[in-house]
């Protein structure tokens, strides 16, 4: 029997178990470390086909393959490679960057490689979607409109649904991790003081504004 994806996570030490902050701000007693993920290429090129397989299996006409740098980025280029092998013609890898208040934006010589072209974009984690809707933002208002064809990650790590993502077009997650979430005001784990993992997310920052709660490294 094949294993699933949440059991390779699993198995390479990827979910974590303990109090952490996510870059939502809620606190979650469950975390996927994806830095362990990347170390092991093998494993990351087999991520990337199985997400380059289930998007050719539902949409046959993608020409962009979009993600965020850094880590998006090297998933865009990995799954456009597949999706060439698939398709039998070019799809061409592109990134968005980050500006300084957060939002997406592309360079000004990728612009032109997006026109009017159907366009995927993929990440690796996705919590609430709102990367994932930044970057649509990007794509749809840029003055060479791309046409948002859908969306691919390495995992759906929980509160999707509450911005209608997956209602404007196909979103497909190699796998699904349902953590449980709270708000800080309403978060057990706080109350109890189990101590903050400052080295995953935003654990760090909690602690800068809270510095006398408990945390771990």
């Amino acid at each position: 029997m094949k294993k699933s994806w949440e059991d390779v996570f699993k198995e390479c030490g990827a979910v974590l178990n303990g109090h952490f902050v996510l870059a939502s701000l809620k606190h979650s007693d469950t975390y996927l470390e994806k830095v362990i993920l990347y170390k092991d290429p093998v494993i990351f090129e087999e991520m990337c086909q199985a997400i380059a397989q289930e998007v050719s299996s539902k949409l046959n006409n993608i020409e962009v393959v979009l993600g965020p740098v850094p880590i998006g980025s090297a998933i865009a280029q990995r799954v456009a490679f597949h999706l060439v092998k698939t398709y039998g013609r070019m799809v061409t890898p592109l990134f968005t960057e980050k500006g300084e208040r957060g939002e997406h934006f592309f360079r000004k010589c990728l612009i032109k490689d997006m026109a009017g072209k159907n366009v995927l974009v993929v990440d690796d984690v996705m919590t609430s979607g709102d990367t994932i809707m930044q970057i649509v933002k990007a794509v749809v208002t840029t003055s060479l409109r791309g046409q948002m064809m859908g969306a691919a990650v390495i995992c759906d790590r929980g509160e999707v649904a509450l911005n209608n993502l997956y209602q404007m077009f196909p979103v497909m997650p190699l796998s699904r991790l349902k953590p449980r979430l709270w708000a800080e005001n309403d978060c057990p784990l706080c109350k109890a003081r189990i101590p903050i993992d400052v080295g995953s997310d935003h654990g760090l920052k909690f602690i800068e504004s809270h510095p006398d709660y408990p945390y771990i490294k």
